[in-house]
């Protein structure tokens, strides 16, 4: 009797084990599967973030080409008009809408909404130059340096004062 007593428990104990080990190994497998999903989704929002931030550069600089070319009117306008789907401004302003948090999508808007301003007074009047724009394209400026904060500070890293980057870049170019 006690070797069956013995052999059932034996039995017993190599089941509960199998069912705690096959238990870890399906909680380690969520776990890295959590860990993997959350690190996907950060690399997708950090995409969202540096795309509509490089979109809205190349919009930036191709409402500054028009200014500078000297052709027709017509041409100007069409370049004009164009700016934000062609630099793709507008592509991944819709990734980012999908993937921020409010904090960054407010400023990523503000951003935006400053290139339309651009956009805008260029469409009015062709003919500007930098200094009829250039309020424009220093809201521009300070809209873009927001949003990178929002950004940095959603990420967790601490915001730099606009103050002493311009500084130290002021320096660089001294040199």
């Amino acid at each position: 009797m006690s070797d069956d007593v013995a052999m059932w428990t034996t039995l017993a104990a190599t089941g509960v084990g199998a069912v705690i080990a096959l238990i870890g190994a399906v909680l380690n497998d969520e776990l890295r599967s959590r860990r993997d999903r959350a690190h996907q989704q950060s690399q997708t929002t950090n995409d969202a973030y540096i795309g509509f931030m490089v979109a809205l550069q190349r919009a930036h600089d191709m409402l500054k080409r028009p200014m500078a070319d000297q052709s027709e009117g017509s041409m100007r306008a069409t370049d004009v008009n164009r700016s934000l789907t062609d630099s793709g401004a507008c592509a991944e302003r819709e990734k980012l809408l999908i993937a921020a948090p409010p904090a960054v999508i407010l400023a990523a808007e503000e951003a935006f909404q400053s290139v339309v301003s651009v956009r805008d007074e260029l469409q009015r009047n062709p003919l500007s130059d930098w200094n009829e724009s250039h309020m424009s394209w220093a809201s521009f400026a300070d809209k873009i340096w927001s949003l990178r904060q929002a950004v940095r500070k959603q990420a967790g890293n601490s915001t730099m004062d606009l103050e002493i980057v311009r500084k130290l870049e002021s320096l660089d170019n001294s040199e």
